[in-house]
């Protein structure tokens, strides 16, 4: 599990074992998908299969609490309207999951590209 690259103070290699960031990409969007099908009113449920994708090592950071913090954060990020982004008492539902889920998809494609092509030229 490694940080996302914009997290400030958070190296791209940092792992949550060594005691860094444990929201990357992929976890944020098993997070989105989590939300899509259990909702906002059921943090523990989000909470428990994040628990049963994630490493042990993660565990600590993956309450019902810390799950719902990083959803509001992640509804920040993606949402479009300015209103929302200034209102931040604001409880996002999980209709808003689905925009998420597209964005943090294609932001981890192009880290898997990145990856792939690391590997190509550390390989020729």
């Amino acid at each position: 599990m490694t940080a996302r690259s914009d997290d400030p103070g958070v190296s791209p290699g940092t792992s949550a074992a060594a005691g860094g960031e444990i929201w990357g990409t992929w976890e944020e969007l098993l997070l989105a998908c989590a939300v899509r099908k259990h909702g906002t009113a059921s943090w523990d449920s989000v909470a428990m299969e994040m628990l049963s994708r994630c490493p042990p090592a993660a565990a600590d950071s993956l309450t019902p609490a810390g799950c719902r913090l990083r959803y509001r954060l992640l509804h920040r990020r993606f949402t479009a309207t300015a209103a929302a982004a200034v209102n931040g008492d604001e409880e996002p539902d999980a209709a808003s999951a689905d925009c998420c889920v597209e964005e943090l998809r294609k932001l981890r494609v192009a880290e898997l590209r990145r990856e792939v092509e690391r590997y190509d030229l550390s390989i020729g």
